[in-house]
């Protein structure tokens, strides 16, 4: 995911927090299980992968 604009806070189960903002752009791999939050607008770019074997 790429932030276009505005940010976002990330948590993961095990309670750590990370933090992005315009410009930044984040990888979460398939599975994961994570939150969000944002107290802003946010316009972002998703790119899915599906992976075949």
């Amino acid at each position: 995911m790429h932030l276009l604009a505005g940010s976002v806070r990330f948590a993961a189960p095990d309670g750590s927090v990370r933090s992005a903002r315009t410009g930044d752009t984040l990888f979460v791999p398939q599975g994961t299980s994570v939150g969000w939050e944002s107290s802003d607008r946010v316009a972002k770019f998703f790119v899915v992968q599906s992976v075949q074997a």
